[in-house]
C-alpha cells in the first residue's frame, strides 16, 4: 500500500514521461492486479454486464497460434479498462503456473459493446518447458479475473515444428 500511495502522490501533476516511469516502476503490482496501484493509474474495479471469452482452436499444438476473442459490454458508467490475458501453463508436478500477458488499454462507454481479438503465438521458449494437457486462458480486467476458457495443449512434432526448432539445436564444437 505504500507503493500505491507513493504512485498516487507522484502521479499528481505528472507529465507523460514521469507517468511512464512510474508505471514502469509499478509494473509487477499492475500485473498482479493490486487495487491501490490500479486505482492510482485510473483503473477502478470494472463495471461490466457481459463478458465472453472464446478460444480458437480449443486444441493447440506447440508452434500453432491461439486466438483469443473477447466480447465486453459496459455497465452503467464510462470507464478505462486495462485488459490482460493470463495463460495457466501445466507444470511437471501437475499444477498450473500463471503467466500474465499485456493486451490493451481501452475506454468503454456505458452499455457499449466491444469485441477484441488477440493472437498468442504458442512457441517453444527457453524459459519454460511445456507439458501437454488441459490449460486455461483467463481475462484480467483492471486486476480482476472476469472470464476463463480451457484449451488443450499437444506436443505433436510436425515437420513445420521441426523446421522452427532447428535453430534451438546445440552447436557441435570441434
Amino acid at each position: 500500500d505504500l507503493v500505491a500511495e507513493l504512485a498516487r502522490d507522484w502521479l499528481d501533476g505528472a507529465d507523460r514521461n514521469r507517468t511512464r516511469l512510474i508505471k514502469h516502476a509499478c509494473r509487477t503490482l499492475i500485473k498482479t492486479g493490486h487495487p491501490g496501484v490500479l486505482a492510482a493509474f485510473g483503473f477502478p474495479p470494472p463495471d461490466l454486464r457481459n463478458v465472453r471469452l472464446s478460444l480458437s482452436p480449443d486444441t493447440v499444438n506447440l508452434g500453432d497460434d491461439l486466438v483469443l476473442t473477447l466480447s465486453l459490454t459496459g455497465g452503467g458508467v464510462a470507464q478505462r479498462l486495462l485488459i490482460d490475458y493470463v495463460l495457466e501453463f501445466r507444470r511437471a508436478h501437475g499444477g498450473c503456473s500463471p503467466k500474465v500477458f499485456k493486451w490493451t488499454e481501452t475506454d468503454l462507454a456505458p452499455s457499449e459493446t466491444k469485441c477484441l481479438e488477440k493472437v498468442h503465438a504458442y512457441r517453444k521458449v527457453t524459459t519454460r518447458k511445456d507439458y501437454p494437457g488441459a490449460q486455461r486462458a483467463l481475462i484480467q480486467i483492471n486486476g480482476r479475473i472476469v472470464a476463463e476458457a480451457p484449451f488443450e495443449l499437444k506436443l505433436d512434432r510436425t515437420e513445420e515444428n521441426l523446421r522452427r526448432d532447428r535453430s534451438d539445436r546445440p552447436v557441435d564444437r570441434i
